[in-house]
């Protein structure tokens, strides 16, 4: 499956990473934003107070308008290179645009079951942190419910829990390598631009923090990366589970074969 998702991604990298880029621009400005207020911020605590109350309702307003858009365009990209993934492995590619328009339909009740997934993880800490694994191992196939079988939150979290029965131990093992690859070049630069903010700013704030807030900035971009590959595994994950339990294969040949005409009525003489 991991070389299955590296090989639909590198057919199609540019068009399936635009469609995970785009949408998410409102994030990345925002973490601009959010960055170089923490600087401007630590510059104003200091001997030089630049802060007006203008900038503050201006960064306010724009936190307030990038927010809602930040976390519609993350529902989106998700959607759209799950949609994506699946047309180019049943054999029926996707544009980029066309993508994207299936994301957004489908970003309320990407965002929906999410929320739900989340509040439900967070009741799972409770049980020393195996309930919250098992709700985030058992949300595998979230994504492409909400997306492919035009499903409700609920309805996505219900299939998914359907179709991991028999199989957590194989789930858990794919998710878990899969998250680990996906996370690990945000993560490296994330880290190198903590690391260059601490040593190249000689102490000052407001040099760290802009140091910090380009590190985040392309820590976001490098995540974005990686999303294809992530949810190209999921996809696959989820057709592989259809396969096993719903005969999906041979529903799907079944499908593709041409009607086969009625028989002629026998004639007369």
């Amino acid at each position: 499956m991991l070389d299955g998702a590296f090989t639909l991604y590198r057919r199609q990298f540019a068009s399936l990473f635009l469609t995970a880029l785009l949408p998410q621009l409102p994030l990345i400005v925002l973490l601009g934003v959010y960055y170089g207020f923490l600087g401007a911020f630590a510059d104003a605590s200091g001997t030089e107070p630049t802060l007006s109350g203008g900038m503050l309702v201006a960064v306010g307003l724009a936190m307030l308008v990038l927010a809602p858009l930040a976390a519609v365009g993350s529902a989106t990209a998700v959607g759209g290179v799950t949609f994506q993934v699946a047309r180019a492995y049943t054999g029926t590619p996707v544009t980029t645009g066309d993508a994207l328009r299936r994301g957004l339909q489908r970003s309320l009740a990407m965002m929906g079951a999410y929320i739900v997934v989340f509040i439900l993880s967070m009741f799972g800490i409770l049980a020393f942190f195996i309930g919250f694994l098992v709700v985030w191992i058992s949300a595998f196939a979230v994504a492409p419910a909400v997306v492919l079988e035009r499903r409700g939150p609920i309805e996505s979290i219900s299939r998914s829990w359907a179709l991991i029965k028999g199989a957590w131990g194989e789930v858990f093992l794919v998710v878990f390598i899969a998250g680990m690859i996906a996370t690990l070049p945000g993560s490296a630069v994330g880290m190198m631009a903590m690391i260059g903010g601490l040593v190249l700013s000689h102490g000052d704030p407001d040099k760290m923090m802009a140091i910090q807030g380009v590190g985040q900035v392309i820590s976001q971009v490098a995540r974005t990366l990686t999303i294809p590959f992530s949810l190209g595994v999921t996809v696959l994950l989820y057709y592989d589970r259809r396969v096993r339990t719903e005969a999906l294969d041979v529903q799907m040949m079944a499908e593709s074969l041409p009607a086969t005409p009625a028989p002629a009525a026998p004639g007369w003489g």
